[in-house]
């Protein structure tokens, strides 16, 4: 009996241990992920996207599209690195792993053509709600003394393996891409 027990102890710290493992793995690669975008080194940050995407959009169109946010005029962006995770269940179909998971970031944006100082309270209401669109209500705050809007960001990313959850390839679930997603995502994950 005792050798028994002492079995499943073993195996319960290997499951536990394992999960542990895949999770900071995942943390870690969409940590490096993130890093790579602050830092505006997209090349790297693209080595962490599901290639299965550049069926359909070409590297250097993603790349472009990354440069493009940037570098738009009038339109300052400060990134941190994502506050925290919520890591859903794998799913393995077809031997890729697959996670969905929750991740919260924030960031600060400024409009360098609004001048808020002498900007009517219209106008920084209009761009509040068009900015509570995109990120849901409560998610947004204007900080009159910076110009800066506060922003957090809550956003749906799939996690995908293919060498037993040791590195992970991610897409974020953008409403503009979902029937793309669903082309390179199984339904059972995505949904």
């Amino acid at each position: 009996m005792k050798k028994i027990l002492s079995f499943c102890f073993l195996l319960l710290s290997f499951v536990t241990m394992n999960a542990q493992s895949f999770q900071q793995n995942i943390k870690r690669d969409y940590i490096a992920y993130t890093q790579f975008v602050i830092e505006k080194k997209f090349d790297q940050a693209l080595e962490y996207t599901d290639p299965r995407i550049f069926e359909f959009y070409s590297r250097e169109q993603f790349k472009s599209s990354m440069e493009a946010i940037f570098a738009a005029e009038g339109l300052e962006l400060k990134l941190t690195l994502p506050s925290s995770f919520k890591i859903g269940e794998i799913k393995n179909i077809d031997k890729i792993d697959y996670i969905k998971m929750n991740v919260v970031s924030f960031y600060e944006m400024k409009i360098a053509e609004i001048d808020f100082d002498n900007a009517d309270e219209e106008t920084v209401r209009y761009v509040l709600t068009a900015l509570e669109e995109e990120y849901g209500d409560g998610n947004v705050v204007f900080d009159k003394e910076t110009q800066f809007f506060k922003i957090i960001d809550n956003s749906e990313v799939i996690g995908s393996s293919i060498d037993n959850k040791m590195t992970w390839k991610f897409l974020v679930i953008d409403p503009n891409l979902k029937s793309i997603l669903g082309k390179i995502i199984p339904k059972e994950v995505l949904n």
